[in-house]
């Protein structure tokens, strides 16, 4: 889950094979939906995660089966990193390390996987979090600004339109600021 949340969101679907995407009915639990509750899966991600995050969980079915997605919400503004640890109870091998980011990631024989992030990862990483941060500026002018027409000039449609029209407020910003001199001159004249 800190992997997608850290790749800004993605789905986790249980139940299938990785070599040939069929369905795997060895360890299917007889309740599915106990066994991956939302709330007992967002329990674990709360526990284990350095910053809480939103978890969804579906529960499709397919070939007469439940097979559950859990489902996470992109939006990253910093990286999600492990606060604890997870060791398999029976040989105690740590399975999640503490204090270690994880990514999506090509690099492992070049299948998508899930492994610790790498100096070649963080480029990437620290867009995904700009981005989502960038777009939260970009709400917050329309919000502010949406009734004065300045939104719609600006056309913050998405938050790669942000980036490009950065030069564009920066320009209505200046005459912004020409035209309050010009009015606090005027008004400062003697009549």
């Amino acid at each position: 889950m800190i992997a997608l949340r850290n790749n800004d969101g993605g789905r986790f679907v249980i139940g299938f094979s990785d070599e040939d995407m069929k369905p795997v009915a060895d360890g299917r639990p007889a309740d599915v939906r106990a066994a991956f509750d939302q709330d007992a899966i967002h329990a674990v991600v709360t526990r284990y995660a350095s910053e809480p995050f939103e978890i969804l969980v579906q529960y499709p079915t397919f070939d007469g089966n439940i097979h559950p997605v859990i489902c996470v919400p992109a939006g990253v503004k910093t990286a999600v990193a492990t606060r604890g640890e997870i060791n398999d109870p029976g040989t105690q091998k740590v399975l999640l390390p503490i204090n270690s980011v994880f990514v999506r990631t090509l690099n492992s024989s070049n299948t998508v996987s899930t492994a610790a992030a790498l100096w070649q990862a963080w480029p990437r990483l620290f867009e995904i979090c700009f981005d989502n941060r960038e777009a939260d500026v970009g709400r917050l002018v329309r919000r502010h600004l949406g009734g004065s027409g300045l939104a719609s000039s600006l056309r913050f449609s998405d938050k790669h339109r942000f980036v490009k029209n950065r030069m564009h407020l920066r320009s209505l910003q200046a005459g912004w600021m020409m035209a309050s001199q010009r009015s606090n001159a005027a008004s400062a004249r003697p009549p």
